[in-house]
């Protein structure tokens, strides 16, 4: 092909709410990539050939989905998070779909979403700025616009925790935990910077809060993650999740623990020594950002507020706003998250121990 005779790599991926293609190459083949581009993006078709094979890889990325050992326990935790959203759908359902899709289905939907008004373009690399602008503006320039309006939708309604989901799995040596609380943000908002240093302090490496307390001080995990979900139209999808593996002898006491330290940093801002790694470790983070510069990294960080209408911020305003979190402003975000009608703990393993965790629940002080 074209792409392999000049050297030049693509891939795609596809989130919740967007479709990304990536072209990797060098700068004296951009004006043939953009080119490519703008002949794809006006003059689209569907190879019959192509599309069976397309087809096919992604019956097979689906059934990949469906083999997880832990597929159960997702779905079900998406369903309790997501009801009567598209993102609560099965992966079943998608994959009984597929079978249904044709080349006319897909070509309604490529005209229909793709238009200037929904797309991005993103250049990072070494070139003349001035250069690339007008080889853009003489080629996309000229596709006629097309508003849009966004499709995506939140929930009607936001079910009241607190909630267990307990999923069936013998096939495991140990019980997969899920504590999940709802979250009133958005990732464009203020809060997402305090519940980043949240998700910092709480399990960020060996020597954060969690980890120490789990698994230096009682050796009940190998490892804890605190993941953040939070939608960039939505915030009634939005949502936090932490997440361990444990022996099922462990988990009523993992659980309670995980719910002290919670009620802890509800109770009380973090202490000096905590805040000091925080603001050392941001530091680092900036630093290795100047060293080490990712062109891809580029194009999500910048892309991302274009393609949601926010105003860019470079990567040094967004640090300063990381640096201006104070252990109070954790403090406050914490007391506003971790409360039980946020609350839904799902957890998959061979035995129901839904009576021990309402019980935890019932006692944690959330």
């Amino acid at each position: 092909s074209l792409l392999k005779k000049y050297g030049i790599s693509n891939n795609a991926s596809v989130n919740n709410n967007t479709s990304k293609y990536y072209f990797k190459l060098h700068k004296r083949h951009l004006k043939f990539i953009l080119d490519l581009l703008f002949v794809t993006f006006t003059k689209f078709k569907i190879d019959s050939s192509i599309y069976k094979q397309e087809i096919s890889s992604v019956k097979e990325e689906i059934k990949a989905i469906l083999d997880d050992v832990w597929f159960n326990l997702n779905e079900k935790i998406d369903i309790e998070l997501y009801p009567n959203h598209i993102r609560s759908y099965s992966q079943r359902k998608y994959l009984a779909n597929v079978d249904n899709l044709n080349p006319k289905m897909v070509m309604e939907y490529y005209k229909k979403m793709f238009v200037p008004s929904r797309c991005l373009l993103s250049i990072s690399g070494d070139f003349k700025e001035n250069e690339v602008i007008s080889m853009v503006k003489k080629s996309f320039g000229n596709i006629p616009s097309k508003n849009t309006v966004s499709n995506t939708c939140g929930l009607k309604t936001i079910p009241i925790g607190p909630k267990i989901i307990y999923s069936n799995n013998n096939t495991t040596m140990s019980y997969n935990l899920f504590l999940l609380f709802r979250i009133n943000c958005t990732f464009f908002d203020d809060l997402y910077f305090d519940v980043s240093a949240l998700s910092h302090v709480l399990t960020n490496d060996l020597e954060s809060i969690l980890y120490r307390r789990l698994r230096t001080k009682e050796g009940l995990i190998y490892s804890i993650n605190f993941d953040l979900y939070l939608d960039e139209d939505h915030s009634t999808l939005s949502n936090i999740s932490i997440n361990t593996q444990v022996d099922g002898d462990k988990l009523e006491k993992t659980l309670k623990i995980i719910c002290e330290e919670l009620v802890k940093i509800k109770k009380k801002p973090i202490d000096d020594d905590e805040y000091k790694k925080y603001l050392t470790d941001l530091k680092i983070v900036r630093h290795t950002d100047k060293l080490c510069k990712d062109p891809s990294g580029l194009i999500d960080f910048y892309g991302i507020n274009i393609l949601h209408n926010k105003e860019v911020e470079t990567y040094q305003q967004i640090h300063e706003r990381f640096i201006n979190v104070t252990p109070l402003s954790i403090n406050k975000c914490a007391e506003q998250l971790f409360v039980k009608d946020n609350m839904l703990v799902g957890y998959g393993g061979k035995k129901n121990m839904n009576k021990v965790i309402e019980k935890v629940i019932k006692n944690c002080g959330l």
